[in-house]
């Protein structure tokens, strides 16, 4: 839970105070995240230099969050100087991750060597973000703030070496 309290003030440019303001925010969020990985590995011909490996990884995670915002502003003296205003935000997201890698590597002398591997990477990520303003009777408007997101992302990559000393 998440409450805070501003106080405000709005000066001139001669630094004359026009009015002050006090806002009130209560809010809260939530969080999770979790990760899994297996990981594989065999030595070939029972040599710790000739070996392959495979790892897989697993994330993921969601989140949400909601607040409600009161700012009511008035003049020096304490008349009010615009109405109250109110504003609710709610958001949340959710998200995935899967990485996948294998190599292979060998020193088939000490002056040689080859390696090589294949590495996938997969995100998929969710955002969704509302902001409503909320007049006297409750009622909610929603506001061009808002917005959803959906991003995806993919990643293949991979890799040959040999290395051979003269």
């Amino acid at each position: 839970e998440n409450n805070e309290t501003q106080n405000q003030q709005y000066f001139d440019y001669l630094n004359t105070l026009q009015y002050t303001g006090l806002r009130n925010s209560d809010g809260t969020g939530t969080f999770k995240r979790s990760s899994s990985r297996l990981s594989f590995e065999k030595k070939i011909d029972g040599k710790p230099d000739n070996k392959l490996t495979a790892d897989l990884t697993y994330n993921n995670g969601s989140s949400g969050n909601n607040s409600d915002i009161v700012n009511s502003f008035s003049y020096p003296d304490g008349s009010i100087y615009s109405p109250t205003t109110h504003v609710f935000n709610d958001g949340s997201g959710n998200s995935y991750q899967v990485t996948g890698q294998i190599d292979y590597s060998n020193k088939i002398s000490d002056s040689k060597r080859i390696e090589f591997g294949l590495r996938s990477f997969y995100n998929n990520s969710k955002t969704n973000f509302a902001t409503y303003s909320v007049d006297g009777n409750n009622i909610k408007t929603k506001l061009p703030l808002s917005h959803n997101y959906t991003y995806t992302e993919k990643v293949n990559a991979g890799y040959f070496n040999y290395a051979n000393k003269i």
